[in-house]
């Protein structure tokens, strides 16, 4: 019988799962980023109608629109990625972090969906319909 070599041993399969599984959660969180640009963009096309022509374009509307599902779906992926992870935080402490920024991302999103004068404010732009 041959010996065990490393490759063969249960631990280096575990190993191996892990690192499959921690990639794909990687590549799910960073998707959940991405969902995020597109208000992100939505977010500065608005801030730059409503300081120039005082109301807000088709087109950022369209994005403002989008960001009504785009928001609560990257949320749910990095809620889900973070509650997954949470037990073994210092191993995943990257993905965690990754997941706060989102989190951050998403506040500032919804807030500026809410109430766009008083985020202007905190910000330190003064917008012309806040006048």
């Amino acid at each position: 019988m041959a010996a065990p070599t490393p490759e063969t041993t249960p631990e280096a399969e575990t190993l191996e799962a892990r690192t499959r599984r921690g990639v794909r959660q990687l590549r799910l969180m960073l998707v959940a980023t991405a969902l995020l640009l597109v208000p992100q963009v939505g977010q500065f096309l608005a801030v730059h109608d409503l300081n120039v022509y005082g109301r807000v374009s088709d087109l950022t509307f369209l994005f403002q629109y989008a960001a009504l599902f785009l928001i609560p779906t990257s949320l749910i992926v990095t809620t889900a990625i973070a509650w997954t992870v949470r037990r073994h935080w210092r191993r995943h402490e990257r993905l965690l972090i990754l997941a706060g920024i989102n989190t951050l991302i998403a506040l500032n999103l919804i807030w500026f969906l809410v109430d766009n004068c008083s985020w202007s404010q905190v910000f330190g732009l003064a917008l012309k319909v806040c006048r």
